[in-house]
């Protein structure tokens, strides 16, 4: 009987102290480590505000100003002109309807006759505005106006063109004031030719 408590006991020892089953490691959780470095990397990560671009200023020169001159009205005391120009401008302030002009210089004149021995110093012509078949600005469109530095030298002028006015086609209004001659256009009415020259005689 002994000896059986004492087999039974040695079975029990035997099967106890058998070879220790292995109990694995716990697996480390990878998603919270990974999370975890993360969140430390993002609290300690410094942001630094965007750089705003710099603002390049345009510079731009302002226009200097510019001086434009005016024309200043001269009063004079004689009426006398100083030249074709002259006779037109008094015509104008008279209300003529002067339109186009030429003052000619001695290369322009069609005549060859200005500044030369015996002629004529000053020279105009003009366009009637009430005159409409003309195009050129001759006599025929209006009138001219022919200055000598003589007496003697506007004689021989007058007497031709009084001559040829005579001629249906060549007919022209002409007046004579000192050393000045008058022309006018035929086709002008004769209170339109009287009307230039109530202007043209009180120019003295």
């Amino acid at each position: 009987m002994m000896n059986s408590k004492i087999l039974l006991a040695s079975l029990l020892i035997t099967s106890c102290s058998g070879s220790p089953t292995a109990v694995p490691a716990p697996t480390p959780n990878i998603s919270a480590t990974v999370n975890a470095a993360v969140s430390a990397a993002v609290a300690t990560a410094v942001v630094s505000p965007a750089t705003p671009a710099p603002t390049i200023a345009a510079t731009v020169d302002a226009p200097k100003p510019t001086m434009t001159p005016v024309a200043t009205a001269t009063a004079t005391q004689s009426s006398k002109p100083s030249g074709a120009d002259a006779v037109i401008s008094a015509f104008k302030a008279a209300g003529l309807p002067i339109g186009e002009f030429v003052v000619f210089t001695d290369e322009a004149d069609p005549n060859k006759f200005l500044g030369r021995p015996g002629q004529y110093i000053g020279k105009a012509t003009w366009k009637d505005t009430r005159i409409k078949d003309e195009k050129n600005i001759e006599v025929i469109a209006g009138g001219g106006i022919e200055i000598f530095p003589t007496l003697e030298s506007l004689k021989p002028r007058k007497a031709l063109l009084d001559e040829t006015s005579k001629i249906p086609l060549l007919a022209e209004y002409v007046y004579q004031n000192d050393k000045m001659i008058l022309r006018l256009s035929h086709k002008l009415t004769p209170s339109q030719a009287k009307a230039y020259e109530d202007v043209f005689m009180k120019l003295k």
